[in-house]
Parts: structure tokens; sequence; C-alpha cells
């Protein structure tokens, strides 16, 4: 269900007045036979897009992520050309959970802005933050996120999050991230959510007493890859692999390969070589939504569907507190990515 306001100036107190009346609106729209509207907020989520970014895409992803956390969004649309005139509108996602009559509603406020009011935006933005409540920035758009003025509207927030994938430059972005460490505002990065699933299926391979010994005497790895260019996944998940081998990740040549005959970008395959132990190979490649893992002559195969960048953000919004391996992996992805021209 949605409620459309009027187009409205950019006053924060007459945007807030609008969403009582979108609430009042909504409650009187109920008959006496229904279940009634129940708000629903756990957090501020401010959104910023590039104004001819994909609305619809956005636009669902946000309508998804409002089930699992509940917020109060903001959507702000930077128009890269000046003289825009600023514009604003409110309105209500709704839903009604499966066996209930009872209405589940969220606030949304749009807003429209030229690039030149982007520094001037927080003051119109503080007061539309639910008090009390976490305040998250999602800066979809990679241009938005490389101007100066964005570091006013992050330093709103608590937690920051971008897709270092959609950037031009991954040796650029991940040194910008890591310059952005000593902020308030905790950065998270949907690039390195997406190596999750690689983490997990590594370690899991290390859990195995049998193979937990072959780690120290791994003195190569290679992470393939599909693509014109190497995919920050990669850098994320190299990094990690040095992390994981310690004192000893000096010895290890590590290497990123084409996959040239892959059609979908990103990681493709991942090789870990211990020939002191047997000539052990570790091997794992994900084609097709599924990963096979070779071990020993052994072969391991499961689901691997590549998440939504709806997954991506609830995994990241569900974390509270800092993310100690990204912290330390984010400076080795950085310098892998220098020393690959990346």
């Amino acid at each position: 269900m949605e409620e459309a306001i009027e187009t409205a100036a950019l006053s924060p107190d007459r945007i807030l007045r609008q969403l009582t009346e979108l609430w009042v609106g909504l409650g009187e729209q109920q008959n006496q036979d229904s279940g009634g509207v129940l708000r629903a907020c756990t957090r501020t989520l401010f959104v910023f897009l590039e104004h001819g970014d994909d609305a619809l895409a956005a636009g669902e992803t946000l309508a998804l992520l409002m089930r699992d956390h509940p917020s109060r969004a903001v959507v702000v649309r930077v128009d890269p050309s000046g003289g825009r005139a600023p514009e604003a509108r409110v309105f209500a996602q709704c839903w009604m959970p499966f066996g209930q009559r009872q209405q589940i509603c969220c606030e949304q406020v749009e807003i429209t802005i030229s690039e030149g009011m982007l520094g001037d935006l927080p003051p119109v933005l503080l007061p539309l933050a639910v008090a009390d409540l976490p305040v998250t920035v999602w800066c979809r758009a990679p241009r938005v996120f490389s101007l100066p003025a964005f570091a006013s509207v992050a330093g709103m927030a608590g937690q920051v999050i971008l897709d270092s994938s959609a950037f031009a430059n991954p040796a650029a972005v991940l040194e910008h991230l890591g310059a952005l460490r000593g902020t308030p505002a905790r950065f998270a990065d949907l690039a390195w959510t997406r190596v999750t699933r690689w983490r997990e299926m590594i370690a899991q391979i290390f859990e195995n007493p049998r193979y937990l010994g072959c780690l120290s005497r791994i003195s190569q790895a290679a992470v393939y890859y599909a693509g014109p260019r190497i995919p920050v996944e990669a850098f994320y998940l190299g990094g990690w692999l040095l992390r994981g081998l310690g004192p000893g990740a000096s010895r290890v040549g590590l290497k990123f390969v084409p996959r040239p005959e892959r059609e979908t970008a990103g990681i493709a395959a991942v090789e870990l070589t211990a020939p002191e132990a047997a000539s052990r190979r570790f091997f794992i490649e994900v084609s097709g939504g599924a990963a096979e893992a070779h071990i020993d002559g052994l072969l391991n195969r499961t689901d691997f569907a590549a998440p939504s960048e709806y997954a991506l953000l609830r995994e990241e919004l569900s974390i509270h507190q800092g993310d100690r391996v990204f912290e330390e992996v984010l400076p080795r992805a950085a310098e892998l990515a220098r020393r690959s021209g990346g």
C-alpha cells in the first residue's frame, strides 16, 4: 500500500508534519472490521542514489528490507545537473503478514536535490532521524560517495554502507575506505559481504584436523576471476587468505588468474597448494549456482547462489558492532589492488 503526499519544500518541519498527516490518513482508511495499522521502525536509513539510478531495483530492495529491518527510509536522489529545485514527498511502505489482518507500515521520504546542495543537506536530514534509534547511510551511487561533500552526510550515521564493486577504480576506493577507518562511523562494503560464503567454505575445509596441519605448508594460492578486471571481491578474499595464513604468509605466492571463458564476472575459483604436505591441493570452483570443492580426489558439491542486493544489506544491517576481520583485511586488500594496478 502506498500513500503519496504532494511535493513539498525541503523543510524538515513540513516533512515531519506530512508524516503525521500520513499516519492519520492511514488510520482513517481502515474500517472497523480491519486489524488496523502497526507502525514499525527500528532505525533511520538514509539512502543516496544517482538521479538516473535504477529506481525500480532500489525500490524493490527497500521494500524487501523493510520486512526484516523496518525503518524510516529517507531516499535522496542527487542530480548532477545544477539549478534543480529541491523536491520532497512522503509515503508509506505497507504489507500484511500471511494469516494476519493487521497491516505493518514503514515511513518513506523521497528527496531530490542538485549535486551542489549535498553539503547543505545534514541540517535537513538530522531532524528526520528517529530519536534514540540507529542511523545508517547506504550510498548506492559511487560518484556521490566520492564527492567531498559526502563526508558531512556520512558524519550523521553510525554505519555507512557502500558497494565498492560498482566503483571504476578498486584500488582508489579501498584506499579511501582505509583512510576513513578512524572516523566515528563504521563503514561496511557489500563487496566484502559477497566474500562471506567463500570464507565459510574455505574455513570449513580446515576445520578438519586432517587438513589443519597443511595450513602452515601452503606455499601457493590462486584466486581465479571472470570479467574484464580483477574484482574487488578477489582482493578481499586474497587479503583474507594472507591474514589466515598468519606469520608464514610472506612465503605464499598469491596470484590472480583470469578465466576468460566464464561469462559471469566475479570470483570463479580458489586454489591452495601445499607441496610439502604430500602435494595436497585444495580447489573450490563456483559455476551455475553451485560450488565444487576438490580435496585429495574427493568432491563435495553444494548450492552457491549469488546473493541479491537485499540479502547483502540484510546481513550488514544485522551486524551491530564493528567487523574486526574486515578492519584487518582492508589494508591487505588495498595493497593487493595497488600491486595489481587495480
